[in-house]
């Protein structure tokens, strides 16, 4: 605290300008990162209402399309039983003849079935054999019965078993026109099923959520799951979920943040009106694993380019008060070598400093009188070329790293005099132990 108190206004100032610079890259950073996660989920919440409007409209397009394909399976059938009866009416159908022309209309079944429900032919089975007498065949019963007594000219049913057939097929009971009774044509029912398969709502699911980032695809309704993607066996009822149940009263999307499993996904729920009377939810589910792994990686960067720039600043900083303690010490230095100047050269006697090197780097006015020899031509050169007797004692002081106390020795200047002079020596070592400064006081 004292040692904060003691630095100057400046660097309190910069110290204060580095706290700011922190709080407000902690602030951008936290902006930055907010941001960044609510425009990453609002690019989600598009893609999702976008995956269930398309799914939706998919499902109504299948729905409708599967009651076409039934429509122009009907069609189609009535169709053949026509050409079967206008065949008949030119040569009799036998079964070897009824076959090939089963093969060649692509149909599962044909029968030619008298009023008193007898077969008089058939594409799989040869012989008089009566529907009535064989097995279960309610249903068929039920088909055949209204065509035999001229209550309609065809009906039609699916998934019916046949006793010519060992799959279910779906059936057309058709008039006869040749002779009373009536023609069964039939189609299989796996090969229609597998047709729905692929233009169906649960193949459309499976596709979907087969897709990256889909966690799940669900068509629910109050009694439970119609169809899902790979992997979904179970889901909470809609009956026990107010999110789910509210969503069902109402036509616009729905999302939500929800966990599945152990894993937290970005629901979007939105109503499908396959019949009015029963409500159908269409849930996907998306990962959020996607997103999570773009805000880190985002996270990442800012946090690099904020710490980078914080650690400028810092460096900065130093620099400024190394160059603000610099400059103090350059001041304090000019000030002591100043008062330092004044001192030596307002003493009597005269004052020789050399370095390590032997170089002169004190040269006093006393010395310049004494020695009759400028500072400017002796400063800086070797003492031993300026008095090369060691009338000074610089040399032997080096030499022996011990200070001369007191000695008289003989001085021979530049214009020939000889002068008796007292010289004391002094020394500074270095660090290291070595001899720094010799200084010599004449």
């Amino acid at each position: 605290m004292k040692r904060l108190k003691d630095l100057p206004s400046r660097s309190k100032l910069l110290l204060a300008g580095l706290a700011v610079l922190a709080l407000i890259l902690t602030i951008f950073v936290y902006i930055e990162v907010t941001q960044s996660r609510k425009e990453l989920l609002e690019n989600v919440r598009a893609e999702a209402g976008m995956l269930v409007e398309t799914l939706n409209r998919a499902s109504e397009t299948t729905i409708t399309a599967n009651a076409e394909l039934e429509q122009a399976l009907v069609d189609r059938l009535i169709v053949t039983a026509q050409l079967i009866d206008h065949m008949e009416q030119h040569a009799p159908l036998t079964p070897s003849r009824l076959a090939a022309e089963a093969q060649e209309l692509g149909v599962a079944l044909i029968v030619l079935v008298n009023a008193d429900g007898s077969v008089t032919a058939t594409n799989r089975l040869a012989g008089d054999l009566s529907f009535r007498s064989s097995g279960d065949t309610s249903r068929l019963h039920d088909l055949v019965e209204p065509v035999l007594r001229d209550e309609f000219v065809w009906t039609a049913d699916a998934s019916v078993s046949t006793p010519w057939s060992e799959d279910t097929l779906f059936l057309l009971t058709h008039e006869r026109r040749t002779a009373a009774g009536a023609i069964i044509i039939g189609y299989s029912s796996a090969e229609l099923l597998e047709v729905r398969k692929r233009l169906g709502i649960g193949q459309l699911a499976q596709e979907i959520g087969d897709l990256q980032g889909i966690a799940y695809v669900v068509l629910q309704d109050e009694e439970g799951i119609l169809t899902a993607s790979r992997g979904v066996s179970e889901m909470r009822p809609i009956g026990d979920d107010d999110f789910l149940a509210a969503a069902l009263q109402q036509d616009s999307a729905r999302t939500r943040f929800h966990v599945y499993g152990d894993e937290q996904i970005f629901e979007v729920v939105q109503r499908l009106n396959i019949d009015s009377e029963r409500p159908v939810l269409t849930r996907i589910g998306l990962s959020l694993e996607r997103v999570q792994n773009i805000q880190q990686r985002s996270m990442r960067r800012v946090l690099f380019i904020a710490v980078g720039f914080f650690i400028t600043a810092l460096i900065l900083l130093v620099l400024l008060l190394t160059r603000q303690r610099y400059m103090l010490l350059a001041e304090e230095h000019r000030k002591v070598r100043t008062y330092t100047g004044l001192v030596l050269d307002n003493i009597a006697d005269a004052v020789i400093a050399t370095d390590s090197a032997g170089s002169i780097t004190v040269y006093n006015k006393a010395a310049q009188q004494l020695f009759g020899q400028p500072a400017a031509a002796v400063l800086g050169k070797l003492h031993e070329d300026v008095f090369p007797a060691d009338s000074l004692l610089l040399t032997r002081t080096h030499r022996d790293s011990s200070p001369v106390h007191y000695i008289e020795s003989v001085l021979h200047t530049p214009d020939g005099d000889r002068r008796i002079i007292a010289v004391s020596t002094s020394l500074i070592l270095s660090d290291r132990g070595g001899v720094d400064t010799v200084v010599s006081i004449a």
